[in-house]
């Protein structure tokens, strides 16, 4: 989400009860100051359709549009709506690759009044090749001020800390840097001479202390990052599996998004992600922003 002269934010609806959290969440979180919106309502047209079943479609569309850029014109009276003919998550990340700086926003799941014609449940195909952030709004999103960053030193997590950076700091803004580090797993004591696994357990001990002072390190940076910015920084240090770690520290601090950085651009779909991510999408209770 870079400060340019022109940032765009394209939110897909379809009419369902997870497309409309998707629009009002949209109207809630702090975007960029420059940013302007446009909304999309995608109709899947199938090969052979005649002109009027097209046009029953595209009407259907427009009604659902309607009621959200209602909606939408209320913080944006300039927004724009889309109605392609082209499945939903096509639709959406062409748009968003046109605008060259933009981000995505959809709802989890859901189908709509238009059934399978529109939107959809189709956050992860998103997710999976948008060039750009994407917000996958879970349930209502009344506000957005406390994010939860996953930070484990990887280029992705830092995308994730400039996106958040970048934002509109909102009243009460808080950031919480999470970092989790795997437990050391150690062969077991009882099988081992007394001296041997003393030596193994310290090792262990030395290992998770090495890796917490790297973390605090890398932390330290992205506070002063996020501070300047104007947020409000916590700092939080897990010794847990690495996705358990963050959703009990995303749950515990209250975060209404929690943010995590798409590892790499390339390579089979599912591996976009990383595991923690995929693992986000499906389980975390509360919206997620995956940032590449």
């Amino acid at each position: 989400m870079a400060e340019r002269s022109r940032f765009e934010v394209v939110i897909g609806t379809d009419g369902s009860v997870s497309g409309h959290a998707a629009v009002n969440a949209a109207t809630r979180f702090p975007w960029p100051p420059s940013a302007t919106v446009t909304l999309v309502v995608a109709t899947r047209a199938a090969t052979g359709w005649s002109p009027a079943a097209r046009s029953l479609a595209q009407d259907a569309a427009q009604r659902v549009g309607g009621r959200a850029l209602r909606t939408l014109r209320r913080r944006w009276p300039s927004a724009q709506s889309r109605f392609p003919l082209q499945p939903p998550s096509v639709a959406l990340l062409a748009i968003a690759r046109s605008a060259g700086n933009a981000a995505i926003v959809v709802g989890s799941g859901g189908r709509g009044v238009l059934g399978r014609l529109l939107l959809g449940s189709i956050s992860r195909q998103v997710v999976q090749a948008a060039p750009c952030p994407v917000l996958v709004v879970k349930g209502r999103l009344p506000h957005a001020r406390q994010f939860t960053i996953g930070v484990d030193g990887s280029a992705g997590a830092r995308r994730a800390v400039e996106a958040v950076a970048r934002l509109s700091v909102p009243p009460g803004g808080q950031v919480t840097l999470v970092s989790v580090i795997e437990p050391v797993r150690m062969t077991s004591g009882s099988l081992l001479p007394a001296r041997v696994g003393g030596a193994l357990r310290a090792e262990a001990a030395r290992l998770i202390s090495e890796r917490r002072r790297k973390m605090e390190r890398l932390q330290r940076t992205m506070r002063v990052r996020l501070e300047r910015a104007g947020w409000t920084v916590r700092e939080v240090i897990r010794i847990a599996t690495p996705l358990a770690g963050l959703l009990e520290a995303a749950k515990a601090g209250r975060a209404d998004v929690l943010v995590i950085g798409a590892r790499g651009t390339g390579g089979v779909k599912r591996l976009l992600l990383g595991s923690v991510a995929e693992g986000a999408m499906t389980e975390a209770p509360m919206s997620i922003l995956v940032v590449r």
